[in-house]
């Protein structure tokens, strides 16, 4: 099944990062570049408690 939205580019969450690390709020952030506060919210979560923005490995075959 294909996902419903499309994937957010490395650049550009490593672009989030730079911006929330400037003290940009989440909504600041959003409203530069063009994403909803959560899905923001989420990338910075996500880049605080792993160190990265990187995607896990996908399970399934080729």
């Amino acid at each position: 099944m294909a996902p419903k939205t499309k994937e957010i580019s490395l650049d550009m969450r490593k672009h989030i990062t730079e911006l929330h690390k400037e003290r940009k709020s989440f909504r600041e952030i959003g409203k530069i570049l063009k994403l909803s506060f959560t899905t923001v919210g989420y990338i910075v979560k996500k880049y605080l408690e792993i160190g990265s923005v990187e995607n896990k490995p996908r399970p399934g075959g080729p």
